[in-house]
């Protein structure tokens, strides 16, 4: 059960634009071409994350995400959310310190990640468009692996390797097996049959 992140993401209405003149003179940042596109094509922050599927919890009366979205070509890369562009300058300021160097790196935060990682892509002439991870060491860090790890070209290509998968650690604790999901016409989430006989020799499945 696999989606890609271009699945879970709100396509922006051409009605809509993003107003990059305005922000790029309101923050003195010019955005790279590439991460501009899809700020045009999609909604980002707490709004333009989809859940790849959602099934509902009788115990919080809601119904709540059951994966992750994992880079697949770095597994330990798992995506929460994506940063509304609004809030980059004053996440600049809140998450580095003034003489880090990465500062200096003409990056900027795009994503929070698992691990209180934080994804960013170049804006400058040796970086523009590349996607990183900034793994969350301290600026004064001298271990072997790396503070600032590459990932991929641009932001699409970044997106067609992330993909949403099943956690089960994360199902209703009614949720044995997912034969037991179903849904309601309309409903965009799934629902758990509880009419079905709890074999507790078995382990829970995603099939």
């Amino acid at each position: 059960m696999k989606k890609t992140a271009l699945e879970c993401l709100k396509v922006r209405s051409v009605s809509n634009p993003f107003d990059f003149k305005k922000y790029e003179d309101n923050n003195s940042l010019s955005l790279p071409p590439i991460y501009k596109a899809f700020l045009n094509t999609y909604y980002i922050g707490s709004e333009g994350l989809i859940e790849g599927e959602k099934v509902f919890d009788n115990s919080f009366k809601r119904a709540n995400g059951f994966g992750n979205l994992t880079y697949e070509s770095t597994p330990n890369v798992i995506l929460y959310n994506f940063i509304d562009i609004s809030q980059v300058s004053f996440l600049m300021e809140y998450m580095f310190e003034k003489t880090d160097k990465i500062l200096e790196m003409n990056l900027i935060p795009i994503a929070e990640c698992f691990g209180q990682e934080i994804l960013m892509v170049g804006c400058g002439e040796d970086n523009r468009d590349k996607i990183f991870l900034e793994t969350n060491k301290p600026i004064d860090y001298e271990g072997e692996e790396p503070r600032l790890i590459f990932l991929s070209e641009n932001i699409f290509e970044f997106l067609r390797g992330l993909v949403w998968e099943v956690n089960i650690d994360k199902f209703p604790k009614n949720l044995k097996d997912t034969s037991q999901l179903y849904r309601n016409w309309g409903e965009d989430f799934w629902r758990v049959r509880e009419d079905i006989p709890d074999n507790s020799s078995s382990e829970r499945s995603v099939k």
